[in-house]
């Protein structure tokens, strides 16, 4: 609620005479915003392209034309969604706007990419920026323009605080080594050596991927994302888990190549998400329930209250609802297949697992960790394919690291780092120097 009583104290000071604009990333976030926002006495007008808010222009305008003729209409509040908050529509009404405008944009670091930092401007006299991570993975100026538009932090609550004042759940942490199999190997490398010929500089010298390049680590993180061998972790971690609740099991929206099939139809892959789906409902006789942007509204609704409840379902398989601030305090124990490098998405992740909820005294998360090849092989390698691995390899560690230092069991990811350093020869400084990000 820090936002939402930002909010009253600024329209109390105004004397209501105030238009609040709350911007959201995914509908399902604006809705959650109305929630809450309705607790505080406000009737907010929801606008975005769905059935049931069609009639959000007209409602929008009448808004604004109410408050300039209505003493009791002064107050105004909109939410909606960073699509149509960019659009032609919205914008054109924001214009309309005579009174004060104060600007909330929730996971605001969305907001430093061009498509939306060109409406960031003069019209809001009041901005307030919510996000766990503010700064752009590797995106300085994004960054930067962030900040020159809402200003300096005026509230930091880091994760520690939260654990210590109980406001999040305590947590143990499981990293799960993984190797790239053959195939993969083979793939992640030659797609290094091309990317290697991608490299340009930009205007303050540093270099960066062309867009070829970009293209190309797209395609390499996926090798990554997809590891064949986390399909066999997973069944071995989570069958002593088999009989419980509250259970969550995060993909990555990728595909699935079985080494063994040697056909190059595309129809061959398997989504990672439904290869996890066939292995705890069909071989561990779990009941399951994907949760993905291809259930509506309704459909989650029903599925996050199943899970609640725990009777009807055991386990969620998810793509990306851990980005995405849908809020499911219930689970227990995360099971993170889709590794990430970017601080952004692995800290909020985190997060979402940490939410307090009945008879949870901490929460696990099941870390799937990849490297290029087991540790006891790396002392055969030359120098170059050693350097060639350690771009992975580093990526993996800052985030054991990140995900270890808190967790009630930190000694295990403690152990595995140093393993994990004096395989590849590396140092706590090695690891403070800044790598590719091609995850």
């Amino acid at each position: 609620y820090t936002g939402l009583g930002a909010i009253s104290k600024l329209s109390e000071d105004l004397n209501d005479d105030l238009a609040v604009i709350i911007v959201a990333p995914y509908k399902h976030l604006v809705e959650q915003w109305v929630e809450d926002i309705v607790k505080f006495n406000m009737k907010p007008i929801i606008a975005y392209g769905d059935p049931a808010h069609k009639d959000w222009r007209k409602k929008f305008s009448k808004a604004i034309t109410d408050q300039k003729i209505r003493r009791d209409k002064r107050f105004v509040c909109v939410v909606t969604t960073n699509v149509t908050f960019a659009s032609p529509d919205f914008q054109e009404r924001i214009d309309k706007i005579k009174s004060p405008i104060l600007l909330v944009v929730d996971e605001a670091h969305n907001f430093g990419a061009r498509s939306y930092a060109k409406h960031l401007d003069d019209r809001f006299a009041y901005r307030l920026a919510l996000s766990a991570t503010l700064e752009r993975h590797r995106d300085d100026e994004g960054t930067a323009l962030l900040y020159s538009f809402f200003g300096k932090k005026c509230i930091e609550y880091p994760l520690e605080r939260a654990i210590d004042e109980d406001k999040l759940t305590p947590y143990k942490y499981y990293p799960i080594l993984v190797y790239l199999s053959e195939l993969e190997l083979e793939s992640y490398e030659q797609l290094s050596y091309e990317m290697s010929k991608c490299m340009i500089k930009d205007k303050h010298g540093k270099y960066k991927l062309n867009k070829r390049g970009e293209i190309l680590a797209l395609k390499r993180s996926r090798v990554v994302a997809g590891a064949m061998q986390k399909l066999e972790a997973l069944k071995r971690e989570i069958t002593p888990y088999k009989d419980d609740n509250n259970i969550l099991v995060y993909c990555g929206a990728t595909r699935v190549i079985d080494d063994s099939d040697t056909s190059t139809d595309d129809e061959s892959d398997i989504r990672q998400i439904e290869a996890v789906t066939k292995i705890l409902g069909n071989e561990l006789n779990m009941s399951v329930a994907r949760f993905t942007s291809e259930e509506n509204m309704e459909e989650r609704a029903l599925i996050k209250e199943h899970f609640q409840d725990g009777g009807k379902l055991q386990a969620i398989v998810a793509i990306k609802c851990l980005d995405e601030g849908v809020n499911i305090p219930g689970i227990r124990t995360a099971f993170i297949l889709a590794s990430t490098t970017n601080p952004k998405e692995y800290i909020q992740r985190r997060g979402r697992v940490l939410r307090k909820a009945d008879n949870k005294p901490f929460a696990e998360i099941y870390d799937f960790v990849t490297l290029p090849r087991p540790l006891d092989s790396v002392s055969g390698l030359t120098i170059e394919q050693a350097n060639r691995d350690k771009t992975l390899v580093k990526n993996e560690l800052a985030r054991i690291k990140e995900f270890g230092r808190l967790a009630l069991n930190s000694m295990l990811a403690n152990n595995l780092i140093w393993d994990i350093q004096e395989a590849y020869h590396l140092n706590d400084t090695d690891l403070e120097k800044e790598g590719e990000d091609f995850e």
